[in-house]
């Protein structure tokens, strides 16, 4: 399969949100009006995620033409149709084709998931790594997020360039 867009494989958690948003959003526990309206442990996920940070990664995808595969623990139990729903109630109405899959779960380093997602898909195209981990493989482009504030302009602007550098050598 031929794909005509880039990629960008995406960690949430301290990359959609981080130590910074959890001190600044008023306590740990979601508003009663959050939890009263979509249950319990959509309540959670939808407060864990900042609309700050998910703002600059749609402004990055939008830029970019960006598809995204979610490689977080996030992924666990979950559809790529569930992160379409969470982004989109959390602010970001996003296509629904714009998160194209999940990495599988193997033994092993999170770069490990990634070559088997690449491998599996037959994905030739330009991609990035945003995650606040470093358990890459070494040839793999990877956006380095600092978990106290994450995902931030500098990264947005590093990603981008990591994408359109490697369209352009296509």
């Amino acid at each position: 399969m031929k794909f005509d867009y880039p990629v960008i494989f995406l960690d949430i958690d301290e990359v959609l949100n981080s130590r910074e948003y959890f001190h600044s959003r008023g306590g740990p526990m979601p508003p009663n009006a959050l939890i009263a309206q979509h249950g319990m442990s959509l309540a959670y996920d939808l407060w864990d995620l900042c609309p700050r940070l998910l703002a600059r990664l749609r402004n990055l995808v939008n830029e970019t033409g960006a598809k995204i595969v979610i490689c977080s623990t996030w992924r666990l139990g979950r559809k790529p149709a569930d992160f379409h729903t969470l982004f989109t109630l959390r602010g970001w109405a996003l296509a629904e084709d714009t998160i194209i899959g999940c990495t599988p779960r193997l033994p092993g380093i999170r770069g490990d998931e990634i070559a088997a997602w690449i491998e599996a898909e037959n994905f030739d195209g330009p991609y990035v790594i945003i995650d606040d981990g470093s358990d890459m493989l070494p040839d793999q482009p990877l956006v380095q997020v600092d978990p106290r504030i994450g995902l931030s302009q500098g990264n947005c602007h590093d990603a981008k360039a990591f994408l359109v550098a490697r369209e352009e050598q296509r």
